[in-house]
């Protein structure tokens, strides 16, 4: 099938939504497979040391890989067999656990099928920003952003209540069962994609390594931001199964307190386009480390399922706005011939934290308890914050 079409009328805008669909199918899957393996490590009285090095290592292999993977991506002229492979790999990662009784078989799990969901991450992403002109990217990564949010909301729940009924082995086939449409739909090339800035244009990448992007002053400030929020949103990610095990709930209630986080998550970005009449990007990303940090302070507080609910809700709220809008200034502020690299590098950053994150929180949840871990993730927020206050009044020409 060839390419998407962008120059005319809205005949890209209905492969976009089939691209979005089988993203958030995608993102399903590795969630909520995420989500149960990491439930069930606890099921099997792993310490908060060993669920602290299975996430991290669920993003070591993609830190170490992202810039390579954008790089490759970059020059690829279609990215369906690229997406339709990692679509395959990613199923029969999520199958192991469930066949194989072992927590060695969870580690295999946290290394493939992360790796596998960065590179279709990072093949999404890219695509995303090249559907139609440029006046539409807010508006696709927006969309892009409501469909995680969509996935992240009916991971946890999906999870939570199949687990209580079903148990675990069970739940992670129904969640490899989620790449059939994507796996099918890229074999059998039903879907059209645009092709990458560099294949139209024909260029080498730009000499250097990928670091040198980090010397764009307005993309670095970008960069360091999102890595920030991105990490606070994975501690909540991370800390909140153990801490709710801790407290005594169910996986049913562990997976409703995550499906409500996202859920305001989704809630958030559908008011993005009235936030943006009132506030800059850059307000609501300052906006947001002011609010969360605040928000961890009080969450190790509060033992109550109701107010868990609630507060949950607003971090929610707080933290849903930063995904698009960091997305669309890293792509803005990126290279015309290297989006999928600085997308790469972004990754990188991001992940390689949530390597040394999720370590560092079992090291010291298990040392100390986890309220600690909150409040460190609150000191790196407003950290954050004041080191990116002067972009405050910074508007974009």
């Amino acid at each position: 099938m060839p390419e998407a079409d962008n120059s005319g009328g809205i005949a890209w805008k209905h492969q976009l939504y089939l691209l979005l669909a089988l993203n958030t199918l995608n993102h399903i899957q590795y969630t909520g497979a995420r989500f149960t393996v990491l439930l069930y490590a606890v099921h099997q009285q792993a310490s908060p040391v060993v669920v602290g090095l299975l996430i991290a290592l669920n993003s070591l292999f993609p830190a170490i890989t992202s810039v390579r993977v954008g790089q490759v991506l970059d020059r690829c002229r279609n990215l369906r067999q690229p997406m339709l492979w990692v679509s395959v790999i990613m199923a029969a990662g999520v199958v192991l656990p469930a066949i194989w009784d072992s927590l060695a078989a969870l580690f295999i799990f946290c290394i493939v099928v992360g790796s596998n969901f960065n590179v279709f991450r990072i093949a999404s992403q890219q695509l995303t920003g090249q559907f139609g002109e440029s006046k539409d990217r807010p508006g696709n990564y927006n969309l892009y952003s409501q469909c995680l949010a969509i996935g992240n909301l009916i991971a946890p729940l999906m999870a939570g209540f199949a687990i209580d009924h079903v148990g675990f082995h069970f739940t992670l086939l129904i969640f490899a069962l989620l790449a059939v449409p994507p796996i099918t739909i890229f074999a059998l090339d039903r879907i059209r994609l645009p092709q990458t800035q560099q294949a139209r244009g024909q260029e080498k990448s730009s000499p250097g390594s990928a670091w040198n992007l980090l010397r764009i002053p307005s993309l670095r400030r970008v960069l360091i931001v999102g890595v920030v929020l991105a990490t606070a949103w994975d501690i909540f990610t991370f800390i909140w199964p153990l801490y709710g095990t801790q407290l005594k709930f169910s996986a049913s209630q562990i997976g409703l307190v995550a499906g409500i986080f996202y859920s305001g998550t989704f809630v958030v970005r559908i008011l993005a386009s009235l936030l943006l009449r009132r506030f800059s990007q850059w307000q609501l990303l300052l906006l947001s480390m002011a609010s969360a940090s605040f928000i961890y302070i009080l969450f190790p507080m509060l033992s109550s399922f109701t107010l868990l609910i609630i507060t949950a809700f607003i971090l929610g709220l707080v933290l849903g706005i930063i995904q698009p809008m960091t997305m669309s200034l890293a792509y803005d502020e990126a290279p015309h011939n290297r989006k999928a690299e600085v997308i790469g590098l972004r990754m990188t950053l991001a992940l390689g934290l949530h390597v040394v994150i999720p370590l560092l929180s079992g090291a010291l949840g298990s040392a100390l308890g986890l309220a600690p871990v909150y409040w460190a993730a609150a000191a790196m927020l407003l950290t954050g914050f004041w080191t990116a206050r002067s972009q405050w009044h910074y508007r974009k020409a």
